[in-house]
C-alpha cells in the first residue's frame, strides 16, 4: 500500500531561550524515489531508491544546539541506507541496524569527549506490514477505527535510553536495548489506518484523546500533521514539535481487505492484503507556521 504523507517540524516557544541542554528535532522521509531531511532548518532532498515508505522523527539533546542537531540528524540520515535494502525480516533488520549504528557512533563521540544523544521513532511500511522502533521519548501511534494506539510499551520510570548517548538503568551504554513487543515490532496495516510519529513536543502537550479527534476530522496527511503541531503550540508546548503522518485512509486495495480490528494485531501476526493502486501526492513541508495564538 502507498500512503499519502505529511510532515511538519517547528520550534517551540522556548527555542531561543538558553538552557543547559538544548533540543533540536529532525525527520527523514524516504519514499517515491527520494529521501529528505532538514539541514540547518531547511529541507534537503535527493534522489534515492528504496523499498516501501520509511519515515522517522528524532529529538536531539546536547550541551549545544549544534551537537543536538548532529544527534537528531545522524539518527535520521543513517536510516536511508536501510531503506535501500529489502531484508526478509524488516523489524529485526531495523533493530539490528540501529543497534549497530548506535554502538559505532557512541565510540566516535566518546573519542571526541562530546555528550549528545537522540530520541527517535521509525515506521517502515512494506506491503501490508508496519515495522517500527521507538527509542527514548519519541513515539509511534497507529490510528484505527477512530482510536489511537501507542504501539510500544513504556520502560519502567528508572530505565531510559537514547541513540548515541546510551542508557540509564539498563546497563551497557554501548548497546541499545531493543526488545520485540516492547519498543520494536511489526503489525499488519490495511486501508483505513493512519500511522503517526511524533517527538515529545506533541504528546507532552496534547493528550491522546485530542490527537484522536484531530485525526478523525482532518482529511489529509499534511493538514493532520500541521493541525497537531498547532494544537501543541496553542496548548503551551515549549519544546520543538515534529510530526510525521502516513495516511492509508484513502488507499484502495486490489481486493477487499478483511475488516480492521479495534486494536493493532498481536506482534508477529500478518494479514494478506493487496497493494494499493493510489499514487500519493508529493508531501508539502511547513515550518514555523502556527495559526493559533
Amino acid at each position: 500500500m502507498r500512503p499519502t504523507l505529511g510532515v511538519v517540524c517547528t520550534s517551540g516557544r522556548d527555542a531561543t531561550v538558553g538552557r543547559a541542554r538544548r533540543n533540536a528535532d529532525n525527520y527523514v522521509l524516504c519514499a517515491n524515489g527520494r529521501a529528505s531531511w532538514l539541514v540547518d532548518g531547511e529541507e534537503k532532498a535527493h534522489r534515492s531508491e528504496g523499498h516501501g515508505v520509511l519515515l522517522a522523527v528524532a529529538d536531539g539533546e546536547a550541551d549545544t544546539i549544534e551537537d543536538a542537531r548532529t544527534a537528531s540528524t545522524s539518527f535520521c540520515r543513517v536510516l536511508e541506507k536501510l531503506w535501500q535494502q529489502h531484508p526478509a525480516a524488516p523489524a529485526e533488520a531495523l533493530a539490528d541496524f540501529l543497534a549497530s549504528a548506535h554502538t559505532r557512533m557512541y565510540w566516535k563521540t566518546r573519542e571526541r569527549e562530546v555528550s549528545l544523544g537522540a530520541s527517535g521513532a521509525v515506521a517502515w511500511l512494506l506491503g501490508d506490514g508496519l515495522h517500527w522502533v521507538e527509542i527514548g521519548s519519541a513515539r509511534v501511534f497507529l490510528w484505527r477505527n477512530g482510536a489511537l494506539h501507542r504501539l510500544a510499551k513504556p520502560w519502567v520510570a528508572a530505565e531510559s535510553q537514547r541513540f548515541i548517548a546510551g542508557s540509564d538503568g539498563l546497563g551497557d551504554d554501548t548497546a541499545l536495548h531493543l526488545k520485540r513487543g516492547t519498543n520494536v515490532g511489526t503489525v499488519a496495516v490495511a486501508p483505513g489506518d493512519l500511522v503517526l510519529l511524533s517527538t515529545d513536543g506533541l504528546w507532552s502537550a496534547v493528550d491522546e484523546r485530542s490527537m484522536e479527534q484531530i485525526v478523525q476530522h482532518v482529511g489529509d496527511a499534511q493538514t493532520a500533521a500541521v493541525t497537531l503541531m498547532e494544537r501543541a503550540v496553542a496548548r503551551g508546548g515549549r519544546d520543538h514539535v515534529t510530526v510525521a503522518v502516513a495516511d492509508l485512509r484513502k488507499a484502495v486495495a486490489d481486493q477487499p481487505a478483511p475488516p480492521a480490528e479495534d486494536r493493532p494485531l498481536p506482534l508477529g501476526e500478518a494479514r494478506t492484503a493487496s497493494s494499493a493502486r493510489t499514487r500519493p501526492g508529493r508531501p508539502a513541508r511547513l515550518r514555523d507556521q502556527v495559526t493559533e495564538p
